[in-house]
C-alpha cells in the first residue's frame, strides 16, 4: 500500500502493517541480522511455514544499556529503512517482523506533523478508553489479506525512551493509535487475522479445522514391508476409534444364539427368515437366500442395508408396489439378484432399524433411531459403525458353520449407509475376500465434514488417523470394488476420484493393482448391480 493512499484516505482504504518479538542482551545472531550488509532488512512472512511459526513468538525487553548502544541505533534505522521501502512501503513494523525478537516497533506518527516514523523500544499499551471501532487493515507479513479489525483509538503507552532510557508514557488517538495496537499484538505473537471482525460462516470454520488434521497415518510411496506395518498400525487404531476394541471386552465370553422365523420357496431358491443375537439384548432379524442349484459349497455374500424403512428391500421383500419400483430401479434388491447368480446371500437388519428402533420412532414410523444409537455408543466409547461392523463378523461366523458357503469365497457389498458398513467391515475382517461399498466414498472433508449424513457414519478423530483412501488400503491386497454415482448428491465425484486415486497406489504397493476398481455409475445416489456382479464374478 502506498505512503500517499494513506494521507489522503485513512478511513477507507486497508493498511499495512507488521509484526516481531524476541531475548535480553543483542544475541551474536541478531547482531548479525541488524549489523549485515543493506538498510532494507527481509520482512518473515505467514507465506513460509518457518517464518509463521516465528510470527507466533513473544518478544522480550532489551536492556537499558543496548538502546544506547550502536547496535540498537543500527536496528531502529533499518526497521524505518525496510517499512519506508518501496517493496513494503508500510506505516509500521515490529521487531519480529524483521527477525528481531524484542519489543521495539517503528510507527508513523500521523498525529504529528510531517508525519514522521519514530521507533519505540520496550513498549506496551497500557491503557485503552472508548469503545471499539472496526476499520480496515492488512500485514506485511500477512500477503493477500485485509479486513476490517475492532480497534480503540485512544489509548495509553508506555516505551524507554531512547533518549532518557527512562520510561514514559504517552497518550495516542486516532489512527495511530490503531497503528500501536497492531504492532503490539506482534510482540505478543497476534497476528491481524486472529482479531478481524468477520461474519460467523459455519463450512469456513469446518474446512480450517479439517486442513489442520493430523491424518498421522496417511499412506506415502513406501516398500511393501512398510506398507504392511503401515496397515496394522492404522487397522488397530480404526478398531480402537469404531469402538470395536471395546465391543470385544465387553463380549469377550458371549456365544452369539440364531433360531429360524420362517421359510419359503422362491422359485429357484429358498428365502429364510432369521434372528441372531449378536450380543445380549440385540436380536437382529436377516433374511438367507439359499439357491437350488449350489453344487458343493457357494460363495457368500453379506448385504448390510442403508437408510430406509424397508430392511428386507435387498433380499427382494418389498413393502408395496411402490417400493418394489424403487429397489428394481436403483439394484437395491442386490441379494436377490446375487443369489440368482449362484451366491447364498445373507441380509441382516441393521442396527439402529427395523425392530431396533426405539418405540418412539416405531410409532412415529421414523426411519431409524441412529441418533439415539450414536450418542448412547459414544458415552462407553462405541459407535454405530463399529456395532454394524461385529454384526458383519457374527454373521460370517454363522453362515459359515450353518451354511453350504466357501470360506474363501465372502463377499460384502451394500448401499450408502450398507456401503459404509461394507467398506469398514473389508478393512477389519481379513475373512472378507470381496468387498463392494457403493454410494459411501469420499474423502471426508467433502463428504461427511461438508454435507449432509445421518450421524450413525461419524468417528470420533477419524481425520487425525486418515482419510477414506486410506481406510480402503487397509483391504489390500484383497479385492475392493468402489462403486460411486457420477452425481452422487451426498459424495462429490471429483474429489471421490481424486481419493479413490490414493487407494489404487496403495495396492499398486502390494502388488494388486489389479484387485482394485473404481467404478463411476452415469447416475446418482443408487447401487449398480451390473457394475459389482462383474467385478465379484471376475476375482472369485
Amino acid at each position: 500500500m502506498k505512503m500517499k493512499m494513506f494521507a489522503t484516505s485513512l478511513a477507507a482504504t486497508a493498511l499495512l502493517f507488521s509484526c516481531s518479538g524476541a531475548p535480553d542482551g543483542f544475541t551474536s545472531a541478531e547482531k548479525d541480522i541488524i549489523l549485515g550488509q543493506g538498510n532494507v532488512m527481509r520482512v518473515l512472512s505467514t507465506a513460509s511455514p518457518e517464518d509463521s511459526l516465528l510470527l507466533r513468538g513473544v518478544s522480550s525487553e532489551i536492556p537499558s544499556a543496548e538502546i544506547a548502544s550502536e547496535t540498537y541505533a543500527a536496528l531502529a534505522a533499518k526497521m524505518v529503512a525496510t517499512v519506508t521501502s518501496p517493496e513494503q512501503d508500510g506505516v509500521g513494523i515490529a521487531g519480529p517482523q524483521v527477525g528481531i525478537f524484542r519489543r521495539v516497533v517503528a510507527v508513523q506518527r500521523f498525529d504529528r506533523s510531517g508525519e514522521p516514523f519514530e521507533v519505540y523500544p520496550n513498549i506496551s499499551i497500557v491503557a485503552k478508553r472508548g469503545s471499539l471501532e472496526l476499520g480496515p487493515e492488512g500485514c506485511l507479513s500477512v500477503p493477500g489479506i485485509r479486513g476490517d479489525v475492532p480497534r480503540y483509538r485512544d489509548i495509553d503507552i508506555r516505551y524507554t525512551s531512547p533518549y532518557s532510557l527512562q520510561d514514559t508514557v504517552e497518550t495516542v488517538q486516532g489512527f495511530t493509535a490503531v497503528i500501536f495496537q497492531h504492532e503490539c499484538d506482534h510482540l505478543d505473537g497476534v497476528l491481524f487475522p486472529d482479531r478481524m471482525a468477520v461474519p460467523f460462516d459455519f463450512q469456513a470454520r469446518n474446512d480450517y479445522m479439517f486442513s489442520r488434521a493430523k491424518m498421522q497415518y496417511r499412506f506415502e510411496p513406501c516398500g511393501k514391508a512398510k506398507a504392511r506395518r503401515w496397515q496394522k498400525n492404522l487397522k488397530a487404531e480404526i478398531r480402537r476409534a469404531i469402538g470395536l476394541t471395546v465391543i470385544e471386552e465387553q463380549l469377550a465370553q458371549y456365544e452369539p444364539v440364531a433360531w429360524k422365523i420362517d421359510s419359503e420357496d422362491i422359485g429357484f431358491a429358498v428365502r429364510e427368515r432369521w434372528q441372531i443375537r449378536t450380543e445380549p439384548l440385540v436380536d437382529l432379524p436377516f433374511v438367507v437366500i439359499i439357491p437350488k442349484n449350489i453344487e458343493g459349497k457357494a460363495p457368500l455374500m453379506i448385504t448390510p442395508h442403508g437408510h430406509g424403512i424397508n430392511t428386507e428391500q435387498y433380499a427382494g421383500i418389498y413393502l408395496d408396489a411402490s417400493d418394489s419400483l424403487h429397489a428394481v430401479k436403483g439394484d437395491r434388491n442386490m441379494a436377490y439378484r446375487f443369489a440368482q447368480e449362484g451366491f447364498v446371500t445373507v441380509s441382516p437388519t441393521a442396527r439402529g432399524f427395523g425392530v431396533t428402533r426405539t418405540p418412539k420412532d416405531i410409532a412415529a414410523g421414523n426411519q431409524h433411531s441412529c441418533r439415539e444409537l450414536h450418542v448412547n455408543d459414544l458415552l462407553v466409547g462405541r459407535t454405530p459403525v463399529g456395532d454394524r461392523v461385529w454384526d458383519v463378523s457374527k454373521l460370517i461366523d454363522w453362515s459359515l458353520e450353518n451354511l453350504p458357503v466357501d470360506p474363501s469365497k465372502i463377499v460384502v457389498t451394500g448401499n450408502s449407509g450398507g456401503g459404509t458398513a461394507s467398506l469398514f467391515a473389508g478393512a477389519m475382517d481379513e475373512r472378507i475376500a470381496v468387498t463392494v461399498p457403493a454410494s459411501a466414498f469420499c474423502p471426508y472433508a467433502d463428504s461427511w465434514g461438508s454435507l449432509h449424513h445421518c450421524d450413525c457414519g461419524y468417528i470420533p478423530g477419524i481425520m487425525n488417523l486418515c482419510d477414506m483412501g486410506d481406510l480402503a488400503g487397509l483391504i489390500a491386497p484383497r479385492s475392493l470394488c468402489i462403486i460411486q454415482g457420477h452425481s452422487d448428491y451426498i459424495a462429490p465425484i471429483e474429489p471421490a476420484r481424486e481419493e479413490a486415486g490414493h487407494a489404487a497406489e496403495i495396492f499398486r504397493t502390494f502388488g494388486a493393482a489389479d484387485k482394485f476398481e473404481f467404478y463411476e455409475g452415469p447416475g446418482g445416489h443408487r447401487y449398480y448391480f451390473d457394475a459389482a456382479r462383474d467385478f465379484v464374478n471376475s476375482m472369485l
